[in-house]
């Protein structure tokens, strides 16, 4: 994943630089989706509640779990 995210950060000046071009009269906005069924890692959710940590993920972020609502989990939402 680290390729791609690299690939994406070296192209994405590029790409800004054809919606201001292209669409110099529009007011535009750019969203990120992600098409994963459920939010975060369940290993990593189970990890959290037990130990506190994910050993697998070392930022997951545990301590921010109690932030994510149902709404969160809901695609579409």
């Amino acid at each position: 994943m680290k390729s791609r995210q690299e690939m994406l950060l070296a192209a994405f000046p590029g790409f800004i630089a054809t919606i201001q071009a292209k669409f110099a009269d529009f007011d535009y906005h750019i969203m990120v989706v992600d098409g994963d069924t459920e939010w975060g890692l369940i290993t990593c959710d189970l990890a959290c509640a037990m130990e506190g940590f994910c050993g697998g993920v070392p930022d997951y972020p545990c301590d921010l779990l109690h932030l994510v609502t149902d709404c969160d989990r809901t695609i579409g939402a």
